[in-house]
């Protein structure tokens, strides 16, 4: 089984019922008018909404960021739009996962608008940087919404040739990114709050930034709080 062909691992299994609305990536509707709904329990793979590794998958990959169930990310390059995080969900990006931007687009990769959200595994946020317009402070990797406390990304995650910084936010508290790479932002690596801004409590334990370009405008962290934990941050 599959979702577009046999063994592709989008098989998942699902529940029939009478008519309903559908979101026609992750449920959908059948010819005789019933609706097949997708059946989880704990966590869903990217790939059961319908995300085809090589191809733009932002319908895919936003409607299974949308279930409020943990996603798993497998094994592929998949293009995209901006996409948003609107529950408190972890986004688990498999060894070999790159959730690529898609050209010229206008906002940051992933925007976090859920406390308690994060993004974690062992792929890749790539930013397209060589195919986007540069303008100051935009096109982060991972933007953190005002008021989104309590948020984590890390764990081995990488975020790599952001236009912008790898992580931007401003309002937040309580923000994780133990053990994150950041390969090439074009702007400061990790940028957290601004002169007005109330923030506390980020972690930058063993966060590591390796730079290889020549037309990055800035690196480092700038970060708006007293209360950083920096211990085995590195640069190259």
């Amino acid at each position: 089984f599959g979702y577009y062909t046999k063994g592709d691992a989008g098989a998942a299994r699902y529940l029939v019922v009478a008519a309903q609305a559908a979101d026609e990536k992750g449920d959908h509707t059948l010819a005789n008018g019933t609706v097949a709904v997708l059946q989880v329990v704990d966590a869903v793979n990217l790939k059961q909404f319908g995300a085809i590794t090589g191809q733009n998958s932002t319908g895919a990959l936003q409607a299974a960021l949308n279930s409020g169930l943990d996603v798993i990310g497998d094994k592929g390059i998949y293009f995209t739009d901006p996409l948003t995080i609107p529950n408190p969900i972890n986004f688990g990006l498999l060894s070999g996962c790159t959730i690529k931007l898609n050209d010229n687009s206008s906002d940051s990769l992933i925007t976090i608008t859920s406390s308690n959200a994060s993004i974690t595994g062992n792929g890749v946020l790539d930013g397209n940087e060589s195919n986007q317009t540069y303008v100051v402070d935009t096109r982060h990797g991972v933007r953190v919404a005002n008021g989104s406390d309590n948020v984590t990304v890390g764990r081995d995650l990488t975020i790599q040739n952001t236009v912008g910084s790898a992580i931007r936010g401003a309002q937040i508290n309580d923000l994780d990114c133990k053990g994150l790479s950041i390969i090439n932002p074009n702007y400061i690596g990790i940028f957290i709050g601004n002169a007005t801004s109330t923030i506390n409590n980020i972690d930058l334990s063993n966060v590591k930034m390796h730079i290889t370009n020549t037309h990055h405008r800035q690196v480092g962290f700038k970060v708006h709080t007293d209360n950083v934990i920096s211990q085995n941050v590195s640069y190259d």
